[in-house]
């Protein structure tokens, strides 16, 4: 009888072959993979308390690959952006926690993983905000969350389209699934720059179907291009305390949906 578990040497982030070791108490040594181990522990809860049965998705952490807003700015505090009260939602429910990697400033291409930053002519190395870092951080479960960054740095829908469809099949290889949230009202754009955002959003929603999040109806000001005067932060780009909540009820019932994961 197995009567204690442990791990032994060192593990390396490899996508789902992990390698680990599963050592007896008399000293017999089995190699096993990550996701081997995972399951042979939930057999196992029920008589040693390792971990609760059914645990599911709250085994890996939710992760948001993104821009500024996903990062928190506008917000009063960190745990009054949307990624914040996502997070105190997550764990409250046991649905597991938020793994935020989104960073201010960021474009698509820096969600990339390595082989496609490198058709990009990106730099080789992913940065931590990208599906890549999701991935190797467990997560099976990623939402990316870039609203106009594209669109202000003059890229066409083309290339914006392009990279989402190569982090969403470098994730789907591993075994993940993507969800991806639409623009967000932004003040100052261009005509030109408008017609983008609506293509944009028109093709992920028939690309992306379940996994399409539209988080811009909820915010935007109909009389204008700009979000609702008490959802700003002032800006013109990003959202108050109460914009953050606005957002914040709308990935959760998304995530509530089951439509996606």
């Amino acid at each position: 009888m197995l009567d204690r578990l442990g791990y032994r040497g060192r593990r390396q982030w490899l996508g789902p072959w992990i390698p680990v070791w599963l050592v007896y108490r008399r000293g017999v040594i089995i190699h096993l993979r990550f996701s081997r181990v995972l399951q042979l522990l939930r057999a196992l809860s029920c008589c040693v308390g390792l971990l609760p049965i059914g645990a599911g998705a709250a085994d890996t952490p939710l992760a948001l690959v993104g821009s500024s807003t996903a990062a928190g700015v506008g917000a009063s505090s960190p745990n009054s952006s949307w990624a914040g009260l996502l997070s105190s939602w997550q764990v409250q429910t046991g649905r597991g926690r938020v793994l935020n990697l989104a960073e201010p400033g960021a474009l698509t291409s820096t969600g990339l993983c390595v082989k496609d930053r490198l058709v990009n002519s990106a730099p080789a190395r992913s940065p931590r905000n990208s599906v890549e870092t999701a991935l190797a951080l467990g997560s099976s479960r990623i939402i990316l969350s870039f609203p106009s960054n594209d669109l202000v740095a003059g890229w066409p829908a083309s290339r914006t389209l392009e990279n989402v469809a190569r982090m969403a099949a470098c994730a789907r290889a591993a075994g993940a699934t993507i969800a991806v949230m639409s623009s967000l009202p932004r003040a100052h754009l261009t005509p030109a720059q408008l017609k983008t955002m609506a293509e944009i959003n028109q093709a992920l929603r028939q690309t992306y179907g379940a996994c399409f999040l539209d988080v811009h109806t909820a915010l935007a000001d109909a009389g204008s291009i700009d979000a609702r005067p008490e959802y700003s932060a002032g800006d013109g780009i990003h959202f108050n305390d109460e914009g953050h909540r606005v957002l914040y009820v709308q990935v959760r019932d998304f995530l509530e949906s089951g439509r996606c994961f």
